[in-house]
């Protein structure tokens, strides 16, 4: 218990805080169907959700899990994932190596984003997004806009 405990300090404390988007980084209307399909962790990034690209744009309709631009659909060089900035874990249980959402809960401006996708119901999600530098994921600089 008091290890689990030191851990989850631990790593609390060891993931930084999302910059704002970038001075002159263009930021895009993304749309997503969350809910129970889509996968949600943290590393060195933060708290990440995962996404499966739509083929088409948002308009043309998208499966439980699945993402898309208003114009175009995720292109296969683009991340599969979003990154939530402000939000933060307030308890976390493992099973294994494995986070057991179950047992976790999450704070901040991303805490609903965050629980729709790991509980459901499966649901219409609108963001404004920039790419990280990286590559590894679209940071969410807006929700519901």
């Amino acid at each position: 218990m008091c290890m689990r405990l030191a851990l989850v300090i631990a790593v609390a404390l060891s993931v930084p805080l999302f910059p704002a988007a970038p001075a002159g980084a263009a930021n895009y209307p993304l749309t997503c169907k969350l809910g129970q399909l889509n996968d949600v962790y943290f590393n060195q990034i933060g708290i990440v959700i995962t996404i499966q690209p739509s083929a088409g744009p948002a308009s043309s309709g998208l499966q439980p899990g699945q993402c898309a631009f208003e114009d175009r659909g995720i292109r296969a060089s683009e991340p599969k994932a979003l990154c939530l900035p402000g939000a933060a874990v307030t308890a976390m249980d493992f099973q294994g190596g494995k986070m057991n959402a179950f047992g976790s809960s999450f704070s901040g401006p991303g805490a609903a984003v965050i629980h729709t996708a790991i509980f459901g119901p499966t649901s219409i999600a609108n963001f404004t997004v920039h790419n990280r530098s990286d590559n590894q994921c679209f940071v969410v600089d807006t929700v519901g806009v």
